[in-house]
């Protein structure tokens, strides 16, 4: 599966941390050297951002140009941007080009409806931005123009750093990450923080409706939920790079293939999360991928991969669609209750030189339209001490491969 190149994007090559007082001796002239001391004056009150789109402005303009700076903004407020702060510019704030710490102090940073197109932030090389406790809402880049066309809510270029808790990133859209594109070469951590309602527009191009990486992302104690991509990804998409997911729920996400997760270069490891009613509408017989479209190294871990869809009646693999030479990696987890209107509800394993490797754990319990309802296999399946069973119509019946330790 081929996509347009788009800005700071990989090429595809294919469907991608003075010792305590020694003795009471000294206790004597304590009260006397005390009594000599300065009393230290209280600390001055951090004097919020007002609440304007200007005054944010000319923070992080002031920040940028003492080489870094703390940004405090006005608690609850929302900072209304109806334009950039310069003609052609692609984002609400001026770019980001030192390290810059925003105490978001349960503010929203957002694009005015009315607005024209651009995205809210951008991370540009050397900058590194800090945020906590704060809403990116409404950024929408220019569909498919050059340079504008990455990160509804935050572009984070090459050489660029986002470390964000507490964020939430809703209601944002763009060609590739339709809330977040974390570049090649770009660091993108993410904890506690949601990524919600985002889109990924243009059929046949729109990718990482939630978030898309090139870069280095980490991703803890998170939420992706709701996010759509009008083609591959809807919560998540990786074309190469590295990716970390822990502890994370990836549900309720849309897109043609991977509906949670696209996956297609690079490794990605995924621990005790869950991939949870998640969507692939592709009319694909050879793997829509509901939850999880892969190609490229995978290793879940600890996690549960449930009640995701194939929903096209001839797409297949429901849970997850392994394929094109990947190698996934599935450990003490469970692939359950997912569904495909084609083959397996499952796992799809399919394509030359494709693993599977299941490892203590369990299929159980998925459906399709047509068999096998758990594991498709024509590739490679390993099996150690995993449980395929309850699977309807069928387990594996149906593979072109036999799958170890599976009946019927």
């Amino acid at each position: 599966m081929n996509e347009s190149n788009a800005i700071l994007r990989a090429p595809r090559a294919s469907r991608v941390r003075a010792a305590a007082g020694r003795s009471v001796t000294v206790l004597a002239g304590l009260g006397a050297l005390v009594g000599g001391l300065a009393v230290a004056s209280p600390a001055h009150a951090v004097t919020p951002v007002p609440c304007s789109a200007t005054a944010l402005t000319a923070a992080i303009n002031a920040a940028n140009a003492n080489a870094g700076g703390t940004v405090t903004l006005t608690p609850g407020c929302v900072y209304d941007f109806l334009q950039p702060p310069a003609p052609g510019a692609g984002a609400a704030l001026p770019t980001i080009t030192s390290p810059i710490t925003v105490n978001g102090n349960g503010a929203t940073i957002q694009r005015d409806p009315s607005a024209p197109l651009f995205r809210l932030l951008d991370i540009g090389d050397h900058g590194r931005l800090t945020a906590g406790v704060l809403t990116l809402k409404g950024g929408h880049t220019a569909p498919l123009s050059s340079g504008q066309d990455a990160g509804g809510a935050v572009l984070v270029e090459t050489g660029g750093a986002l470390y964000g808790s507490g964020l939430t990133v809703t209601h944002n859209a763009a060609t590739e990450g339709g809330g977040i594109m974390n570049a090649a070469g770009a660091t993108a951590t993410l904890n506690a923080s949601t990524v919600s309602d985002n889109t990924a527009q243009n059929s046949g191009s729109g990718v990482g409706g939630g978030i898309s990486n090139n870069g280095t992302l980490t991703l803890t104690a998170s939420r992706l939920q709701n996010n759509q991509a009008d083609f591959a990804g809807g919560g998540f998409d990786q074309d190469s790079g590295t990716s970390s997911i822990d502890g994370t729920v990836i549900s309720g996400n849309t897109a043609d293939y991977g509906g949670g997760i696209d996956h297609d270069g690079g490794p990605v490891t995924v621990t005790a999360s869950s991939v949870d009613n998640n969507r692939g509408t592709a009319a694909d017989a050879t793997g829509a991928g509901g939850g999880i479209w892969n190609d490229a190294p995978l290793t879940i871990s600890a996690s549960a991969i449930t009640h995701n869809q194939a929903s096209d009646p001839t797409g297949s693999a429901g849970g997850i669609a392994n394929e094109s030479g990947a190698t996934l990696v599935l450990k003490v987890s469970s692939i359950s209750a997912n569904t495909a209107g084609g083959q397996a509800g499952g796992l799809y394993n399919s394509d030359a030189g494709t693993t599977a490797t299941l490892y203590l754990s369990s299929v159980t319990g998925n459906t399709s339209g047509t068999g096998p309802g758990g594991v498709f296999n024509s590739a490679t399946v390993h099996n150690t001490f995993s449980v395929i069973q309850g699977n309807t119509p069928s387990n594996c019946k149906g593979s072109l491969n036999s799958v170890p330790g599976c009946v019927n």
